[in-house]
């Protein structure tokens, strides 16, 4: 049986993708809900019907994001053989994604962030699982190679930061010479890994 107020050429998927390039550039904040239908490319009724609220949309979102960009490259990163290259590709992939070769410029989660969400409960829980998985999945990289825990730790952290800092940086349109001087230094300054 169809579902009232969803048209057959309706697809959740595509229309979550469009939501996603849509908060990607202008912030959760800076999209009305009214507007959505029509970045989405189907009426009220049927955007309602598939996704119910901002949040809903939101959280299609983040998961197209999430199965298009950080999955595979979290997947490149545990498969990777050596802890500076590894990590080199790995801060690559999330530099071109940045510097806008998916699309807009700077990091959907990162840009969620820095918004604070926190007026969005629902919204704010999945992007805090969101980041928690990267950090253990980096985490369980890094371990591989160090022996510490806290140095484990304090790796993934300095991690993290270098890479959400780039976001950042990107989206003010620093040049790929910035990244590789960045990331030479930043890598140069990691503990000695046991490989």
């Amino acid at each position: 049986m169809k579902q009232r107020g969803r048209p057959v050429s309706f697809d959740p998927q595509n229309a979550a993708q469009k939501a996603m390039i849509a908060f990607w550039q202008s912030g959760y904040d800076g999209i009305a809900m009214n507007a959505l239908p029509e970045i989405l490319g189907a009426s009220k009724p049927t955007v309602y019907a598939a996704f119910t609220s901002k949040d809903g949309i939101y959280a299609a979102a983040l998961a197209a994001y999430e199965t298009l960009y950080i999955d595979p490259e979290m997947e490149a990163l545990a498969a990777a053989t050596a802890f500076q290259s590894g990590l080199m590709a790995w801060l690559r992939s999330g530099w071109r994604r940045y510097a806008g070769a998916h699309g807009p410029r700077g990091c959907l989660v990162v840009r969620s962030m820095l918004e604070g969400l926190a007026l969005h409960p629902q919204t704010q829980a999945q992007l805090d699982a969101s980041v928690h998985n990267v950090q253990v999945a980096l985490g369980a990289f890094v371990g591989r190679y160090l022996n510490d825990a806290a140095e484990i730790r304090r790796t993934t952290g300095y991690l993290l930061t270098l890479r959400n800092g780039l976001a950042v940086t990107a989206m003010s349109g620093a040049s790929e010479g910035y990244f590789e001087e960045m990331v030479a230094m930043a890598l140069a300054a990691l503990p000695k890994a046991q490989d």
